[in-house]
């Protein structure tokens, strides 16, 4: 890599800035539903449980206690407060998600692009396809991790970084991107006859799991982001060291005219 390519390789950290801030305010997100969820389910099984009570003491010719009523009443109030929140946050966690998908593509983009820049061959995927698999369907489910795969081993010092073993938690974010979307995929599918409050329960449930799932993910994609950003600029910040020490051998050897115009003078 020469001088000329330092612009070039620049460009890679603003992706990472903007792929960062993503994934960051996904997390926040990703966990705010979660907990929202966890409270409307915790409500929800509540209200169901004193209708119960309710009508089994109606069942009884007994009269319904005022105090069962009321914290039924105040409760589907909170629920209802509680379910435009989690719808609220639904839409923004899905435009996050699209907009971190797009980030992500252009961040894997120029970390590729940034790997050939600092002079290391031998990639099977060029910058476009590295990003372009992440939207193929079904063979998004290995090709940008292999993409990645190489990237992060290209990236780490060695002499064959094909060679190069990866830390557990590239394996562990890949793993949780399959569970995510096979998660995503059952619940879309499932279709169980409960009633209809049991369907409340049942739906809240498996948005909880689908929430912490995705926060995990989306902590380990920010993780894995970060580690190959470091060993990225590692790699440049030997590069430009070993570019400054032969610059300055070159100079120390090739003479000034100065130089040369006495060393003639000196001879007879």
């Amino acid at each position: 890599m020469d001088t000329l390519s330092l612009p070039c390789y620049q460009q890679g950290k603003p992706a990472t800035r903007l792929v960062s801030l993503f994934l960051i305010l996904l997390i926040i997100t990703s966990g705010a539903s979660m907990l929202l969820k966890l409270d409307f389910t915790a409500k929800v099984n509540r209200i169901n449980t004193l209708i119960h009570t309710m009508s089994e003491e109606e069942f009884k010719n007994k009269e319904i206690s005022t105090e069962s009523r009321a914290e039924v009443d105040k409760l589907l109030a909170e629920a209802l407060e509680f379910q435009g929140a989690n719808i609220s946050l639904f839409w923004f966690v899905i435009i996050l998600s699209f907009g971190g998908l797009v980030t992500f593509c252009y961040w894997i983009y120029r970390m590729n692009k940034n790997t050939r820049v600092l002079g290391i061959n031998g990639l099977k995927y060029t910058p476009f396809w590295a990003a372009a698999w992440n939207l193929v369907p079904l063979l998004f489910f290995w090709k940008p991790f292999l993409a990645v795969k190489e990237i992060w081993q290209a990236n780490l010092p060695g002499t064959d970084w094909r060679q190069n073993r990866l830390p557990l938690i590239f394996f562990l974010w890949w793993f949780s991107f399959i569970l995510l979307a096979v998660a995503g995929m059952s619940s879309l599918l499932d279709n169980p006859e409960f009633t209809q409050i049991d369907e409340i329960i049942y739906a809240s449930t498996t948005f909880t799991i689908l929430y912490g799932i995705k926060l995990i993910y989306t902590a380990l994609t920010l993780a894995v982001v970060i580690k190959i950003q470091q060993a990225q600029n590692q790699i440049y910040a030997a590069e430009q060291i070993r570019l400054q020490d032969r610059t300055e051998s070159t100079e120390r050897v090739i003479p000034t005219a100065s130089e040369v115009a006495n060393e003639s003078s000196k001879q007879p």
